[in-house]
């Protein structure tokens, strides 16, 4: 298990070894936690990301969501010029989209993140599915 913490100055505070093991056999390379390439908080290009729009989603009962927190803040303070959003599920896990896709945090998630945007499927519909 991985608990994200702001107070930690990558976000992460890894309280199990399972995480750390798993990341080294995918990456063996790593540096861990400090990584760019398991936390983007930290990588010294993140003023020059290069896109003009970043939303960042997290959900209250997520153990990933000091991660989140952490990227939000870190992009902010970056100096990186685009628009910088959050979407903050209340009373939810991590992948609630994915367990109960028609709840409404799942619904109001999908909106936010333009799922559907041109597609034939009615938003009105989507949220009936229940």
């Amino acid at each position: 298990m991985v608990e994200m913490s702001t107070n930690s100055p990558t976000g992460f505070a890894n309280t199990e070894g399972d995480f750390h093991e798993l990341w080294h056999f995918v990456y063996p390379t790593t540096t861990g936690s400090d990584d760019p390439r398991i936390n983007p908080a930290v990588d010294p290009r993140l003023s020059r990301l290069a896109c003009n729009r970043v939303l960042v989603c997290v959900a209250e009962n997520d153990r990933a969501r000091d991660g989140g927190l952490f990227y939000y803040e870190s992009l902010g303070k970056s100096g990186w010029g685009g628009v910088l959003e959050i979407l903050d599920s209340p009373n939810e896990g991590h992948v609630f989209h994915r367990v109960d896709p028609t709840c409404e945090n799942a619904c109001d998630f999908a909106q936010k993140n333009g799922f559907f945007p041109q597609s034939s499927l009615r938003w009105e519909n989507v949220r009936s599915w229940k």
